[in-house]
This record gives C-alpha cells, sequence and structure tokens, in this order.
C-alpha cells in the first residue's frame, strides 16, 4: 500500500496516493515514512494543515526525523505561523548541523520576519554546509538587494546561476537587483528570461510584485509586458 502510494504520487494521482498512505497506516499506524509521505502529499497540495499534522505524526514516532522537521517547517510557513516555522528549523539543525536546507529556510523565515541580517547569517551557514546551494546563494543575494548591497548582491546571485544556469527565480532576482540601481534595460532582459523560463509564475510577479512597483512604471517594461501577453 506505501509503494503504490508513492507509485501514484510519481504519476501525479494525489488523492488516490492519500488513500493509498492511509490503508497503510492503517495496517501499520507506527511507520514514520508513511506519515512523512503522506504529509509531502498533502504539502504539494498545499493542505498545509494537514501537511504538518502529518509530519507531527512522523516526528512522535521518529523524533530524529530530520526531513519529517524540515517540510513541517514548510507547511508551517504556508499557514504564516513563523515562530513555530523557526522552530522546526531549529529542531532540524540541532539533530544535524550540516543540513544545509534547513539553514536555508532558517533564512527564510527570518527575512519574512523582518530579521535580514540574521537571514543572512542563515544563508552563509547554509553555503558552509554545501558552497553548491544555488538557492541559498540566490536568497542571500535577495536578502542583500533590501540592504542596499548591489554589488555583493550579484555576486551572490551569479553564483547560483553559475551552479544553476537556468535557475528561474536567480534570473528575475538579477533583473530585481539591475532595476533597484535604475538599469532598466538590463532589469527588463533578466525578468523577461524568468517569465519565459517560466510564465505561470513570472509574468504575474511582474504584474504584480510590490519589488517592482518603480519599474512598471517605465514604458520600456509596460511595452515588455504587452509584447508577451499578446
Amino acid at each position: 500500500w506505501s509503494n503504490r502510494g508513492n507509485a501514484l504520487v510519481n504519476v501525479g494521482r494525489l488523492k488516490a496516493a492519500i488513500l493509498s498512505f492511509n490503508q497503510a497506516l492503517s495496517l501499520q499506524p507506527d511507520d514514520p515514512e508513511v506519515w512523512y509521505n503522506l504529509g509531502c502529499v498533502y504539502l504539494a497540495m498545499e493542505n498545509y494543515d494537514k501537511a504538518a499534522e502529518s509530519y507531527e505524526k512522523a516526528i512522535e514516532i521518529q523524533p530524529n526525523h530530520v526531513s519529517a522537521w524540515l517540510n513541517k517547517g514548510v507547511a508551517l510557513a504556508g499557514l504564516n505561523r513563523r515562530e513555530d516555522e523557526l522552530n522546526c528549523y531549529d529542531k532540524a539543525i540541532a539533530i544535524d548541523p550540516h543540513e544545509t536546507q534547513a539553514w536555508n529556510n532558517r533564512g527564510l523565515a527570518l527575512r519574512q520576519m523582518g530579521q535580514t541580517k540574521a537571514a543572512i547569517a542563515a544563508y552563509d551557514r547554509a553555503l558552509q554546509c554545501d558552497p553548491k546551494n544555488y538557492e541559498a546563494w540566490d536568497n542571500r543575494g535577495y536578502a542583500l538587494i533590501k540592504l542596499g548591497q548591489y554589488k555583493e548582491a550579484l555576486t551572490s546571485i551569479e553564483t547560483a546561476l553559475k551552479i544553476k544556469p537556468d535557475y528561474t527565480n536567480a534570473l528575475y532576482n538579477k533583473g530585481y537587483c539591475y532595476a533597484c540601481q535604475g538599469k532598466i534595460k538590463l532589469a527588463i532582459d533578466y525578468i523577461t528570461q524568468a517569465i519565459q523560463l517560466n510564465p505561470q509564475k513570472y509574468l504575474l510577479a511582474a504584474k504584480t510584485d510590490p519589488d517592482l512597483e518603480d519599474l512598471r512604471r517605465h514604458q520600456q517594461f509596460q511595452a515588455m509586458l504587452r509584447s508577451l501577453f499578446f
């Protein structure tokens, strides 16, 4: 039943996967991996309450389950429970101080809480654990933009792109960094690249992201959006 659930996840049949995982749990309710996998399905469906509950079940059975702590934090982020989210990442780090994604997510939570410098310190720790963590390089760059440290921000974002040249979020943030410096053509070039790679996410962001409010006033940017819409 558990393997059937995993197979259903792989083909995108998430509701059917939930039924299989629940059947597995009815037979063996103390299996932390089935609870964890169930939580991942709920997380993918953005059912953050159910996801957090499932990860908590996994943790009750196996308290040192690093991935369950990490993903429970992600679920709590979806519920805007920032302090509880942060506590989950701290639990994961206490179990494995070298868990790069826990440090990266800790940085994201801290930045959302307005603690930008502390966030950068967390990203630095993530990169000590794994210098190829391109998400941490990109997130570090975004945080540095918020502090007005544009040169260092670009260096971080470009490092992310050296590791993963098609990392769309880094292309978008590079455009945002140029926009903050008034380099409109470069800003448009990189944001356009991001939109072309993932139009569903970044076209909407280009239209609504508060970070780009000033850029949207420029005719060149408006023309770019019109060309992509039509």
